[in-house]
């Protein structure tokens, strides 16, 4: 990857400057990745950088040709930086705690603030579409249809892209319930419809009979299908 890094005042182009900026580009390539400036000889130069969480960090203090990619001679334990648990509420031996480091290393899940997880809160509508939204990247999105759905929350972007893409209805009359608590039946049904967004084989049914509460799930066959497909994906 080759980057050619410019700032413009006017029709001025600025190459050095007094100070430091920081550089952060996405990256998937191989691993151990580092970055290179290319100098006015041509030759490669060397910089210090770092990787985490599918994005290369650099600080310059010039501007020209830069160079990102794996690096055989760099080992990747320099490269990948320890996570450093920011919550005081989830500690190493907490069963969640690997699920914890994943979802807030992959930016699925943030906590509640800089430094609490709230493991044993209760999970929202709003919180499970954000997480979705994430997890596909923050697509764009349209404005949404919610009348309930205020566009400074944290969710809007999330709820808006969740209900063009078919993952989430509201409860009618326009109104989505953000803030309420999430049933494990309609997560079920957001799930099941997101597998159908991705393109996954939602056929394959199972029997639910040996739940005694079956009788109260609204949509039973969704249920099954899902039941049926998460237990696949576990095995």
């Amino acid at each position: 990857m080759v980057f050619d890094i410019n700032i413009l005042m006017g029709t001025k182009n600025i190459t050095e400057f007094d100070g430091e900026l920081t550089i952060d580009v996405p990256y998937k390539g191989e691993l151990p990745v580092t970055v290179w400036y290319l100098n006015d000889k041509g030759e490669l130069q060397k910089l210090e950088s770092r990787y985490k969480n599918g994005v290369v960090s650099f600080v310059l203090n010039h501007l020209s040709l830069y160079v990102i990619g794996g690096d055989e001679a760099k080992e990747e334990t320099e490269t990948e930086v320890k996570w450093v648990n920011p919550f005081v509420d989830v500690n190493e031996d907490s069963w969640f705690y690997e699920a914890v480091k994943y979802v807030y290393e992959k930016d699925l899940m943030k906590g509640t603030n800089a430094n609490t997880f709230n493991p044993n809160g209760v999970t929202t509508r709003g919180m499970i579409v954000t997480i979705l939204h994430r997890l596909e990247g923050l697509p764009s999105t349209k404005t949404n249809s919610f009348s309930d759905v205020k566009t400074d929350k944290y969710y809007a972007n999330a709820v808006a892209w969740a209900s063009e893409s078919k993952i989430v209805n509201g409860y009618g009359n326009d109104k989505f319930g953000s803030e309420d608590p999430i049933t494990r039946e309609q997560l079920a049904v957001i799930l099941m419809n997101y597998a159908k967004y991705k393109g996954y084989d939602v056929t394959a049914k199972d029997n639910l009979s040996k739940y005694e509460d079956v009788k109260d799930v609204s949509n039973w066959e969704l249920a099954a299908i899902l039941n049926r497909f998460v237990e696949r994906i576990v095995k």
